[in-house]
């Protein structure tokens, strides 16, 4: 805890006060001390009460469990023993000021600038009551409640993916809406859509049968994130894969990522920009899992010298 140091205000106190002693030494008047004596006392509580006020103070700090790099999310820290106020500011990521008296909750915004899994954030608590003429502050490092995932930026990857190919040829650009071949027969549930009821069978069964189609095939492509080098190295691969994968996705590719974790290499599908996004923010310097036999490979890595 250390202390910010004293206000204008402070400083006019002491000039008053020096004032008034200057003055009760040169006439003796009695009631002069009087008033020195109890400036004396608004000084020494101005500079004592804060410090006392901020070794009470306890934090309980969320955050969402998804955010992105470089813009900014909420945090919900919950502050209790702040008595007469107290101002917090999240340091690391950086956010700005709330105010809080008594027990109370600010929810300070903060711009995380770069990916990776956020397991703790430090809060400056700052007070000068009750008279805000000298400020103490105190650095916390709170534990969050749960770790906020920060997914990497889209960067553009140019990379070719695998129905690339067929944009420019005569072969249909597959999708994930049901094909035309009928794969077998079935009773019909509720919302079924009525053009697949197959009416002949449904006829001769002397109930509701609708066909079941078989699902086109999906290109598949595996993303092979190998990060190395520098936090700002790794961070622009990360970021030309979370592109890749991106536009993989919305492009109706299923894509399997291929990373090195804390716990080791780690290959899985992911199917929404929100898990490449976790499975990237995760994502550590080493040598990632490798592709799964057969499947088309693309291997992002930091580019230059390690």
């Amino acid at each position: 805890m250390t202390a910010r140091g004293a206000t204008k205000g402070a400083y006019a106190i002491c000039a008053i006060g020096g004032a008034l002693y200057l003055a009760a030494r040169t006439t003796g008047a009695g009631w002069l001390m009087v008033l020195l004596c109890v400036v004396a006392g608004v000084l020494a509580v101005a500079a004592i009460w804060p410090r006392l006020a901020l070794a009470r103070v306890r934090l309980r700090v969320a955050g969402p469990h998804d955010a992105t790099a470089g813009e900014a999310f909420p945090l919900t820290v919950c502050v209790t023993g702040a008595g007469l106020g107290v101002r917090v500011r999240p340091l690391d990521p950086p956010g700005g000021w709330s105010a809080v008296v008594g027990d109370g909750t600010a929810t300070p915004a903060v711009n995380a600038a770069r990916r990776g899994v956020m397991r703790d954030v430090a809060i400056e608590v700052s007070s000068a009551a009750p008279f805000g003429l000298v400020w103490w502050r105190r650095r916390i490092r709170a534990t969050l409640e749960h770790p906020v995932e920060v997914a990497p930026r889209r960067r553009t990857a140019n990379a070719p993916l695998p129905q690339d190919g067929a944009r420019d040829g005569d072969a249909p650009r597959p999708s994930g809406l049901a094909g035309d071949r009928v794969r077998g027969l079935r009773e019909y549930v509720p919302g079924d859509p009525m053009r697949l009821v197959h009416w002949p069978a449904s006829a001769r069964r002397g109930q509701v049968l609708v066909k079941e189609l078989e699902q086109p095939q999906r290109p598949l492509v595996c993303i092979v994130v190998a990060l190395s080098g520098g936090r700002e190295r790794c961070d622009e691969t990360a970021e030309r894969a979370m592109g890749l994968a991106c536009r993989a996705i919305e492009d109706g590719v299923d894509v399997i990522l291929c990373t090195a974790e804390h716990d080791g290499p780690v290959a899985a599908q992911v199917g929404t920009p929100l898990q490449a996004g976790r499975r990237l923010a995760r994502a550590v310097p080493g040598e990632p899992a490798a592709a799964p036999a057969g499947t088309p490979a693309i291997r992002v890595a930091c580019a230059g010298p390690a």
